[in-house]
């Protein structure tokens, strides 16, 4: 669970002490995920769905990028919006199940549970949406602010300190059913580099050109 929050970091570390023959990872969230694994970037989701009754899960193949000894799943959560408001609204929680078999045979299931570590102290600065249009318009848009000056060097790698963050809420979302996204994964297109940044009182602006 992401406790209400509008951004949470969360992580589990686990040890892998055998060959893998193959991992596989599926997860979801409501409403957006980013998830690492050993401070390596795997994907982004899920799809838009009805935040209501059901929603999307994502599935990766990380057999490549487990090693022998510990590892860590790391994921930031985000969860803000409102229905019909660019965004959606409705019960945070992040979830995640790996699957890892074993050239022996054997298998291990890694998923979300108490004991993974969650932290909703982190550089993304929680503000309400601002709206542009009436609400429910279609213009309107949530902002993002982010302090650089916050950020937790290495939270998604493996060997980072955890110990003071909290350990993660259980949430019963059985009523929550989950099908796999069959829609194309989120992706970014493309870097905007500024031309120029200008203070103007507290107002920074940004010019792309």
């Amino acid at each position: 669970s992401i406790n209400n929050r509008f951004f949470a970091y969360f992580r589990k570390s686990f040890q892998v002490n055998q060959p893998i023959k193959q991992a596989v990872v599926y997860t979801s969230a409501h409403n957006d995920y980013q998830l690492y694994v050993n401070g390596n970037f795997v994907g982004v989701g899920p799809a838009r769905s009805d935040p209501y009754t059901y929603g999307q899960y994502c599935a990766y193949d990380i057999t490549g990028q487990l090693q022998e000894g510990e590892n860590v799943f790391a994921s930031l959560a985000h969860w803000h919006g409102a229905w019909s408001d660019s965004g959606v609204n409705a019960s945070p929680a992040y979830i995640l199940e790996a699957h890892i078999t074993y050239e022996d045979g054997s298998t291990d299931i890694i998923k979300t549970d108490d004991t993974w570590k969650v932290s909703p102290t982190n550089p993304y600065k929680e503000e309400d949406p601002v709206y542009f249009g009436h609400y429910g318009g279609v213009n309107n848009r949530a902002s993002i602010y982010y302090d650089s000056q916050k950020e937790m060097d290495g939270w998604n790698t493996v060997g980072f300190d955890d110990q003071s963050w909290q350990n993660a809420t259980v949430v019963d979302r059985s009523n929550y059913q989950l099908y796999a996204q069959l829609v194309s994964e989120e992706k970014e297109k493309e870097w905007m580099e500024p031309v120029s940044i200008t203070q103007q009182g507290d107002k920074w602006l940004v010019d792309f050109g």
